[in-house]
């Protein structure tokens, strides 16, 4: 018989990407690519966390994994591209770089890194929008 998780079980997935699975209750991380692009889309100010969340699921391949899964066809992935074009350095620095761990900050906390990361998320969320 397979051993059960305990709800007290926490697995964090990679590169601090703030969303949390907990044993039995495993959240679909398919539909969080969702969550975070209603997120990103819905805030009333928008979040640069969002964005870098949605680098890290797109990382993982789970974009494209909604995608084949039909889960963004009911997202508001034009609005939340929109939303991602008005983010900037600033934003990503105050909201993101300041809470990274050390070893995340050297890799993911400079101005170039976010341009990145806002270009292949953009670019992402444009072939699915």
């Amino acid at each position: 018989m397979p051993r059960r998780r305990s709800r007290r079980s926490i697995q964090k997935l990679p590169a601090d990407i703030g969303i949390w699975l907990t044993g039995a209750g495993i959240i679909q991380v398919v539909a969080a690519v969702v969550q975070k692009i209603e997120a990103l889309a819905g805030r009333a100010l928008t979040q640069a966390r969002d964005v870098f969340d949605l680098g890290i699921l797109l990382q993982g391949g789970y974009l494209d994994a909604a995608a084949r899964d039909e889960l963004l066809a009911r997202a508001p992935v034009q609005q939340a591209v929109e939303c991602l074009a008005a983010l900037g350095w600033e934003d990503y620095e105050g909201q993101v770089v300041e809470f990274l761990d050390p070893d995340s900050r050297a890799e993911f906390g400079n101005q170039a890194a976010w341009k990145a990361l806002q270009t292949r998320v953009f670019e992402a969320l444009e072939d699915h929008a």
